[in-house]
């Protein structure tokens, strides 16, 4: 609502309601693809979307990002990876720019394939 994004009428009904929005990535752009009420709602409606997305994929890395809320986030990557049963999981501070979009107790998550083929050894120096 500060930022500008939703008037105040809708922000002052998301606090009444526990409404959280979900979002994803296309293009390069957030897109809302729901809302739910109550985060423990949107976080199984966030793994059921990401296990419908998966299509077939079983070697899987996972990312857990979050502003300000570290306890909720290693939850759900605990609750994530006895799903997913992940290679490799990583739980983080969003960044200051997502940070500053999303604004504090926001939370999101990236599943990706393992690669098949090795990384490249970052540049010394």
């Amino acid at each position: 609502q500060r930022g500008g994004r939703v008037n105040l009428a809708q922000y002052m009904l998301g606090m009444v309601f526990d409404l959280k929005p979900i979002l994803t990535l296309q293009g390069g752009h957030m897109v809302p693809v729901g809302r739910g009420r109550g985060l423990e709602r949107v976080q199984l409606d966030i793994q059921t979307r990401l296990l419908e997305g998966m299509d077939g994929l079983s070697s899987v890395w996972l990312g857990v990002v979050h502003v300000g809320i570290p306890e909720v986030a290693q939850r759900f990557a605990r609750r994530m990876q006895d799903t997913l049963r992940p290679n490799y999981t990583l739980v983080t501070k969003a960044g200051p720019t997502i940070s500053v979009h999303t604004g504090s107790g926001s939370l999101g998550v990236v599943v990706c394939p393992v690669p098949t083929s090795p990384l490249p050894k970052p540049a010394s120096g």
